[in-house]
Protein backbone atom coordinates (compact mmCIF):
# COMPACT_ATOMS: atom_id res chain seq x y z
CA UNK A 1 0.00 0.00 0.00
CA UNK A 2 1.30 3.39 -0.90
CA UNK A 3 1.50 6.09 1.79
CA UNK A 4 0.65 9.63 0.82
CA UNK A 5 3.25 12.01 2.21
CA UNK A 6 1.84 15.44 2.92
CA UNK A 7 4.58 17.92 2.10
CA UNK A 8 4.91 21.48 3.38
CA UNK A 9 7.80 23.68 2.28
CA UNK A 10 8.25 26.27 5.04
CA UNK A 11 10.59 29.16 4.28
CA UNK A 12 11.34 31.19 7.41
CA UNK A 13 12.62 34.51 6.06
CA UNK A 14 13.39 37.24 8.58
CA UNK A 15 12.62 39.85 5.95
CA UNK A 16 9.04 38.60 5.74
CA UNK A 17 8.10 37.65 9.29
CA UNK A 18 10.71 39.17 11.60
CA UNK A 19 12.53 42.01 9.91
CA UNK A 20 14.53 42.90 13.03
CA UNK A 21 15.86 39.39 13.72
CA UNK A 22 19.41 38.22 13.12
CA UNK A 23 20.12 35.31 10.75
CA UNK A 24 21.38 33.14 13.59
CA UNK A 25 18.33 33.73 15.80
CA UNK A 26 15.79 30.98 16.26
CA UNK A 27 12.03 31.09 16.21
CA UNK A 28 9.39 28.99 17.92
CA UNK A 29 7.16 27.30 15.35
CA UNK A 30 3.84 25.87 16.46
CA UNK A 31 2.48 23.22 14.13
CA UNK A 32 -1.27 22.83 14.45
CA UNK A 33 -3.29 19.99 12.94
CA UNK A 34 -5.73 17.20 13.72
CA UNK A 35 -4.78 14.78 16.52
CA UNK A 36 -3.41 11.55 15.09
CA UNK A 37 -0.94 13.12 12.61
CA UNK A 38 2.84 12.57 12.83
CA UNK A 39 5.16 15.45 11.94
CA UNK A 40 8.51 15.01 10.21
CA UNK A 41 11.15 17.72 9.72
CA UNK A 42 13.50 17.11 6.77
CA UNK A 43 12.56 13.42 6.94
CA UNK A 44 13.13 13.04 10.70
CA UNK A 45 10.26 12.47 13.10
CA UNK A 46 9.87 15.46 15.45
CA UNK A 47 6.52 14.91 17.10
CA UNK A 48 3.01 13.55 17.17
CA UNK A 49 -0.10 15.72 17.17
CA UNK A 50 -1.91 14.66 20.32
CA UNK A 51 -5.11 15.80 22.00
CA UNK A 52 -3.86 19.40 22.23
CA UNK A 53 -3.87 19.62 18.43
CA UNK A 54 -0.38 21.10 18.21
CA UNK A 55 3.33 20.66 18.82
CA UNK A 56 6.08 23.26 19.24
CA UNK A 57 9.56 23.18 17.69
CA UNK A 58 12.43 25.67 17.38
CA UNK A 59 13.91 26.57 13.97
CA UNK A 60 16.56 28.97 12.72
CA UNK A 61 15.88 32.01 10.55
CA UNK A 62 16.87 32.21 6.91
CA UNK A 63 16.60 28.49 6.13
CA UNK A 64 14.20 26.31 4.19
CA UNK A 65 12.57 23.44 6.05
CA UNK A 66 10.65 20.46 4.77
CA UNK A 67 7.74 19.63 7.08
CA UNK A 68 5.76 16.43 6.46
CA UNK A 69 2.46 15.49 8.06
CA UNK A 70 2.02 11.71 7.76
CA UNK A 71 -0.97 9.60 8.72
CA UNK A 72 -2.74 6.48 7.49
CA UNK A 73 -6.11 7.91 8.51
CA UNK A 74 -5.93 11.51 7.28
CA UNK A 75 -5.17 13.40 4.11
CA UNK A 76 -4.18 17.04 3.67
CA UNK A 77 -6.72 19.41 2.11
CA UNK A 78 -5.55 22.66 0.54
CA UNK A 79 -2.31 24.52 1.23
CA UNK A 80 -0.87 24.94 4.74
CA UNK A 81 -1.18 28.42 6.24
CA UNK A 82 1.76 30.15 7.95
CA UNK A 83 1.10 33.22 10.10
CA UNK A 84 3.03 35.31 12.62
CA UNK A 85 1.65 35.67 16.11
CA UNK A 86 3.87 37.72 18.38
CA UNK A 87 7.32 36.14 18.40
CA UNK A 88 6.06 32.82 17.07
CA UNK A 89 5.21 31.34 13.68
CA UNK A 90 2.13 29.15 13.52
CA UNK A 91 1.66 26.56 10.79
CA UNK A 92 -1.87 25.26 10.21
CA UNK A 93 -2.06 21.97 8.31
CA UNK A 94 -5.66 21.15 7.41
CA UNK A 95 -6.36 17.42 7.15
CA UNK A 96 -9.54 15.40 6.68
CA UNK A 97 -10.47 11.77 7.31
CA UNK A 98 -9.09 9.54 4.56
CA UNK A 99 -10.35 6.55 2.62
CA UNK A 100 -8.72 4.39 -0.05
CA UNK A 101 -9.69 3.29 -3.56
CA UNK A 102 -8.27 0.71 -5.94
CA UNK A 103 -9.46 -0.80 -9.22
CA UNK A 104 -10.20 -4.28 -10.51
CA UNK A 105 -9.54 -3.60 -14.18
CA UNK A 106 -9.00 -5.40 -17.48
CA UNK A 107 -5.86 -3.29 -18.09
CA UNK A 108 -3.14 -1.69 -15.98
CA UNK A 109 -1.59 0.67 -15.00
CA UNK A 110 -4.33 3.24 -14.51
CA UNK A 111 -4.01 6.96 -13.85
CA UNK A 112 -6.51 8.05 -11.19
CA UNK A 113 -8.25 11.44 -11.14
CA UNK A 114 -10.53 12.34 -8.22
CA UNK A 115 -12.78 15.36 -8.75
CA UNK A 116 -10.52 16.32 -11.65
CA UNK A 117 -7.26 16.18 -9.66
CA UNK A 118 -4.57 13.61 -10.52
CA UNK A 119 -3.78 11.52 -7.45
CA UNK A 120 -1.55 8.72 -8.71
CA UNK A 121 -1.23 5.38 -10.48
CA UNK A 122 -2.78 1.98 -9.74
CA UNK A 123 -0.67 -0.99 -10.86
CA UNK A 124 -2.90 -3.81 -9.55
CA UNK A 125 -5.96 -4.34 -7.27
CA UNK A 126 -3.75 -4.30 -4.18
CA UNK A 127 -2.46 -0.83 -4.99
CA UNK A 128 -4.56 1.83 -3.23
CA UNK A 129 -4.85 5.60 -3.66
CA UNK A 130 -5.63 7.71 -0.61
CA UNK A 131 -8.58 10.14 -1.02
CA UNK A 132 -10.72 12.20 1.35
CA UNK A 133 -13.69 10.34 2.77
CA UNK A 134 -16.99 11.40 1.19
CA UNK A 135 -18.53 11.45 -2.28
CA UNK A 136 -16.32 11.85 -5.32
CA UNK A 137 -16.25 11.69 -9.09
CA UNK A 138 -13.46 9.26 -10.08
CA UNK A 139 -11.90 8.92 -13.54
CA UNK A 140 -9.55 6.12 -14.60
CA UNK A 141 -7.32 6.79 -17.58
CA UNK A 142 -4.91 4.75 -19.70
CA UNK A 143 -3.38 5.86 -23.03
CA UNK A 144 -5.09 4.15 -25.97
CA UNK A 145 -8.33 3.54 -24.05
CA UNK A 146 -11.54 5.45 -23.46
CA UNK A 147 -11.93 7.16 -20.08
CA UNK A 148 -13.81 5.25 -17.39
CA UNK A 149 -15.82 7.51 -15.06
CA UNK A 150 -17.74 6.59 -11.95
CA UNK A 151 -19.06 8.03 -8.68
CA UNK A 152 -18.13 6.73 -5.23
CA UNK A 153 -19.17 7.36 -1.63
CA UNK A 154 -16.45 6.51 0.89
CA UNK A 155 -16.57 6.22 4.65
CA UNK A 156 -13.62 7.09 6.88
CA UNK A 157 -10.88 4.40 6.61
CA UNK A 158 -12.91 2.50 4.01
CA UNK A 159 -11.01 0.58 1.30
CA UNK A 160 -13.04 0.22 -1.86
CA UNK A 161 -12.05 -1.73 -4.98
CA UNK A 162 -13.91 -0.31 -7.98
CA UNK A 163 -14.78 -2.61 -10.94
CA UNK A 164 -13.32 -0.96 -14.07
CA UNK A 165 -13.51 -1.99 -17.71
CA UNK A 166 -11.74 0.19 -20.26
CA UNK A 167 -12.61 0.02 -23.97
CA UNK A 168 -9.88 0.54 -26.52
CA UNK A 169 -10.20 3.89 -28.22
CA UNK A 170 -10.20 3.94 -32.04
CA UNK A 171 -6.89 4.85 -33.69
CA UNK A 172 -6.64 8.41 -34.92
CA UNK A 173 -3.82 10.62 -36.12
CA UNK A 174 -3.43 14.38 -36.41
CA UNK A 175 -0.68 16.30 -38.17
CA UNK A 176 0.71 19.79 -37.61
CA UNK A 177 3.65 21.81 -38.94
CA UNK A 178 5.20 24.82 -37.17
CA UNK A 179 6.12 27.04 -38.79
CA UNK A 180 4.42 25.99 -42.00
CA UNK A 181 6.60 28.50 -43.88
CA UNK A 182 10.28 28.41 -42.90
CA UNK A 183 13.51 29.83 -44.24
CA UNK A 184 16.59 27.57 -44.00
CA UNK A 185 18.99 30.36 -44.92
CA UNK A 186 21.22 30.31 -41.83
CA UNK A 187 19.91 33.52 -40.22
CA UNK A 188 19.01 31.67 -36.99
CA UNK A 189 15.32 32.49 -37.47
CA UNK A 190 12.94 29.72 -38.65
CA UNK A 191 15.84 27.77 -40.12
CA UNK A 192 13.95 24.55 -39.39
CA UNK A 193 10.36 23.47 -39.02
CA UNK A 194 8.76 21.02 -36.60
CA UNK A 195 6.53 18.22 -37.88
CA UNK A 196 4.14 17.01 -35.20
CA UNK A 197 2.27 13.70 -35.28
CA UNK A 198 -0.41 13.21 -32.62
CA UNK A 199 -1.55 9.60 -32.06
CA UNK A 200 -4.14 7.87 -29.90
CA UNK A 201 -2.19 4.57 -30.07
CA UNK A 202 1.46 3.60 -30.38
CA UNK A 203 2.33 3.02 -34.02
CA UNK A 204 5.03 2.92 -36.66
CA UNK A 205 4.66 6.08 -38.74
CA UNK A 206 6.12 6.76 -42.17
CA UNK A 207 6.68 10.46 -42.77
CA UNK A 208 7.27 11.51 -46.38
CA UNK A 209 7.75 14.88 -48.05
CA UNK A 210 6.90 15.17 -51.73
CA UNK A 211 7.69 17.87 -54.26
CA UNK A 212 5.21 19.23 -56.81
CA UNK A 213 6.00 16.26 -59.09
CA UNK A 214 4.96 13.85 -56.29
CA UNK A 215 8.54 12.66 -55.91
CA UNK A 216 9.64 11.72 -52.38
CA UNK A 217 12.42 14.14 -51.38
CA UNK A 218 12.52 13.17 -47.70
CA UNK A 219 11.34 10.12 -45.76
CA UNK A 220 11.62 8.99 -42.17
CA UNK A 221 10.11 6.00 -40.35
CA UNK A 222 9.59 6.43 -36.60
CA UNK A 223 8.23 4.33 -33.76
CA UNK A 224 5.72 6.83 -32.42
CA UNK A 225 3.96 6.77 -29.06
CA UNK A 226 0.57 7.90 -27.83
CA UNK A 227 0.43 11.69 -27.77
CA UNK A 228 2.69 14.17 -29.55
CA UNK A 229 5.69 13.02 -31.59
CA UNK A 230 7.96 15.59 -33.24
CA UNK A 231 10.44 15.59 -36.12
CA UNK A 232 12.69 18.54 -36.98
CA UNK A 233 13.22 19.13 -40.71
CA UNK A 234 15.71 21.58 -42.24
CA UNK A 235 14.78 21.26 -45.94
CA UNK A 236 18.43 20.59 -46.72
CA UNK A 237 19.33 20.60 -50.42
CA UNK A 238 15.85 21.49 -51.63
CA UNK A 239 14.81 24.58 -53.58
CA UNK A 240 12.24 27.09 -52.39
CA UNK A 241 8.65 26.03 -52.94
CA UNK A 242 5.67 24.33 -51.37
CA UNK A 243 5.91 20.65 -50.49
CA UNK A 244 3.36 18.04 -49.41
CA UNK A 245 3.83 16.35 -46.05
CA UNK A 246 2.37 12.83 -45.87
CA UNK A 247 2.13 10.68 -42.74
CA UNK A 248 0.97 7.02 -42.88
CA UNK A 249 0.17 4.79 -39.89
CA UNK A 250 -2.14 1.79 -39.40
CA UNK A 251 -3.71 2.26 -42.81
CA UNK A 252 -4.56 5.90 -42.14
CA UNK A 253 -2.92 8.93 -43.72
CA UNK A 254 -2.79 12.67 -43.12
CA UNK A 255 -1.37 15.45 -45.27
CA UNK A 256 -0.20 19.03 -44.74
CA UNK A 257 1.71 21.67 -46.65
CA UNK A 258 5.23 22.98 -45.94
CA UNK A 259 6.74 25.98 -47.71
CA UNK A 260 10.45 26.77 -47.99
CA UNK A 261 11.13 30.49 -48.53
CA UNK A 262 14.74 31.62 -48.11
CA UNK A 263 13.98 35.19 -49.19
CA UNK A 264 13.16 36.24 -45.64
CA UNK A 265 16.44 37.16 -43.90
CA UNK A 266 16.32 38.66 -40.40
CA UNK A 267 20.03 39.37 -39.70
CA UNK A 268 19.50 37.92 -36.21
CA UNK A 269 22.75 35.97 -36.47
CA UNK A 270 24.77 39.07 -37.39
CA UNK A 271 23.19 41.08 -34.56
CA UNK A 272 23.88 38.40 -31.97
CA UNK A 273 27.46 37.86 -33.15
CA UNK A 274 28.12 41.61 -33.20
CA UNK A 275 26.81 42.11 -29.65
CA UNK A 276 28.78 39.07 -28.46
CA UNK A 277 31.93 40.39 -30.12
CA UNK A 278 31.51 43.81 -28.52
CA UNK A 279 30.97 42.22 -25.12
CA UNK A 280 34.12 40.10 -25.47
CA UNK A 281 36.12 43.12 -26.65
CA UNK A 282 34.89 45.25 -23.73
CA UNK A 283 35.70 42.48 -21.25
CA UNK A 284 39.20 42.06 -22.76
CA UNK A 285 39.75 45.83 -22.50
CA UNK A 286 38.76 45.85 -18.84
CA UNK A 287 41.11 42.96 -18.13
CA UNK A 288 43.93 44.76 -19.98
CA UNK A 289 43.35 48.01 -18.11
CA UNK A 290 43.23 46.16 -14.83
CA UNK A 291 46.54 44.43 -15.53
CA UNK A 292 48.22 47.66 -16.62
CA UNK A 293 47.44 49.52 -13.39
Amino acid sequence: MKKTILMLILLLLASIYFGDAEDNDSITVIISSTPGVSIYLNGTFVGYIGSSGKISISLSFGQTYNLSAVSEDYIQIGEPVVIKEGEKAIVFINVKPAAYISALSNVYPLSVFVDGEYLGEIEDPGDYIKVPAGEHSVTFKKPGYELFKTHVALAWREKQIIPVHLEESPFSMQLFVHPSVFSPNGDWTDDTTTIGIVLTKDSTVTVSILNDSNEVVYEKIISAHVGVNEITWDGSGLPDGTYTLLANARGKSKTAKITIDRSVYTYEKEIVLTITGLFIAAFALLVYLGMSE
